[in-house]
Parts: structure tokens; C-alpha cells; sequence
């Protein structure tokens, strides 16, 4: 599916808790708060932020759902794109969204081969998130097997509950 209809999808999903795994190192985004960080123009990106994700909030607080949960897979030392994205959970945690950071060693031995996928995950589907060779979002390929499903998500929720930080503490620790 195309950006645009992964993201209706996200956006009106109707039962519980979004799931959102983040493994993303190997090339930045086209975002404009993205070129605006790389730039160093960190006031700037912070204004770009809030106008790229307007509806996080009221989607984080809708009466259907609860809220986004995301879990961060973090490389460190943090390279300049994982400065920017942890600006960008900061902002999303103000907005309502529940960030955990999960250490990248802590998963190193499920990624023998690749590294974990970028995933979106709602109760009745997994969403494996494609990019472009630049880092451009490019669509998912929409999974519903429920024992799939079922599976991913007790995985990704066990991992937000038992085995991340919060960001305060991964700054304090991982950004000297």
C-alpha cells in the first residue's frame, strides 16, 4: 500500500493500542525538519516537528484508542540523525505518544541477518513499513495473519513494557 493509504489507515484505526517499532539508521528521511536539524538549525526543526505531526495529539488522546506506543531501537553513540529523532520523540511524547528506547544491544542477537523491520502495528494487522534507497517512507505490505499479528504485537508490547528507557533517562545516560 501507498503512504497515503498506510497513513488512513493508522490515523482511523478504531481498537486499542498502535504499536510502532523503530529500527531506522541506514539513511535519514527527506523530512524537512530532518534537512533542517542536519543543518543545525535545531529552533528551526523543532517549528518544522510540530507542523509535520498536527494530528498526533488528537489521535493520541481519541476516545478508540490508546494512544501510540513506540518502541526506538537506538544505536549508540548517537549518530546526527539519532540526535534528531530523539528531538522528534521528545516532541511526540508531549503530544501523548508513550516512547520507550530500546538499547540496539539488548536486540542484537534477532538481527543476525538484517536488521529489525520498521513496523506499525494495530490489533487486527502489522504494517512492514518500506523506504525508498534515500530513506523516503514508501509504503508497507499489509500482514493480517492473526497468529502473525498476534505474535508481532505481544512481542513489540513486551518489549515496550519490560525492556526500555524512558527518554529522559536515555539522555541522561546515552547523549554525554
Amino acid at each position: 500500500m501507498d503512504e497515503e493509504t498506510l497513513a488512513y489507515a493508522l490515523a482511523h484505526h478504531q481498537n486499542g493500542r498502535r504499536y510502532t517499532l523503530v529500527r531506522r539508521e541506514h539513511a535519514p528521511p527527506d523530512w524537512p525538519s530532518w534537512a533542517a536539524w542536519f543543518g543545525g538549525h535545531h529552533t528551526q526543526a523543532q517549528t518544522l516537528l510540530a507542523q509535520e505531526h498536527p494530528p498526533h495529539h488528537a489521535a493520541a488522546s481519541a476516545p478508540h484508542n490508546s494512544g501510540q506506543a513506540i518502541v526506538w531501537v537506538a544505536a549508540q553513540p548517537l549518530s546526527a540523525f539519532g540526535a534528531y529523532t530523539l528531538a522528534r520523540y521528545t516532541y511526540l511524547r508531549a503530544a501523548g505518544a508513550h516512547v520507550g528506547v530500546l538499547p540496539a544491544w539488548k536486540v542484537a542477537f534477532l538481527e543476525n541477518h538484517a536488521e529489525l523491520p520498521e513496523l506499525e502495528i494495530l490489533p487486527e494487522a502489522v504494517y512492514l513499513r518500506h523506504h525508498t534507497r534515500v530513506g523516503s517512507r514508501n509504503g508497507a505490505t499489509r500482514i493480517t495473519d492473526p497468529e502473525l499479528v498476534t505474535a508481532t504485537r505481544t512481542l513489540v508490547r513486551r518489549l515496550h513494557s519490560q525492556h526500555t528507557i524512558g527518554l529522559d533517562e536515555f539522555t541522561r545516560n546515552h547523549t554525554r
